[in-house]
């Protein structure tokens, strides 16, 4: 339990850091929602939720001065995304996950415009070219990032991404 803690504390603050960095200069890329999906359907739900306040906390207090964490009402639909996904038939191969990194962006980007912006359609009609590049990037990165996690959690013995649809066939029986 400490090293999942630790794991989940350790790549949420990189990948926070990764997306703040790119936030000053304009771009957008859910580094952080794509790291809550990979916990939350190779670890589960609560750690799923665990990393989602951790995000919340490393983005919105450094990040836009809040002082409250409103990013977990963005980041929570991404964990219902991963339960659902794991439901799926696709969830089984590791490429077709590109369909998950293509939908979480626009997600994150329209709940992010509806909880922190005063004039919502504004913003939309305003950031809308920045949702494509965040989308293909996205698309292209989740399912390098679930081998290249999957690859550090068999080091570590922890969950992996590609056995949870196994996992949960066996809880089911």
């Amino acid at each position: 339990m400490i090293i999942r803690l630790a794991y989940i504390f350790l790549l949420t603050g990189v990948f926070a850091v990764l997306e703040l960095f790119l936030r000053n200069f304009g771009l957008f890329f859910p580094f952080c929602a794509l790291f809550i999906f990979y916990i939350a359907v190779a670890f589960g739900n609560r750690w799923g939720f665990t990393s989602v306040c951790l995000a919340a906390l490393a983005l919105d207090l450094p990040g836009s001065g809040s002082a409250h964490p409103w990013s977990i009402l963005v980041f929570l639909p991404v964990l219902f995304l991963s339960s659902s996904w794991l439901k799926r038939a696709e969830a089984d191969s590791v490429m077709m996950n590109f369909l998950p990194g293509l939908v979480i962006p626009v997600v994150v980007w329209i709940l992010s415009a509806v909880f922190f912006s005063e004039h919502f359609f504004h913003v939309l009609i305003e950031q809308f070219p920045v949702l494509f590049p965040a989308c293909a990037f996205s698309a292209v990165w989740l399912p390098i990032l679930i081998f290249l996690l999957d690859n550090l959690n068999s080091r570590l013995s922890l969950p992996l991404f590609t056995d949870a649809k196994l996992n949960q066939k066996l809880t089911l029986k």
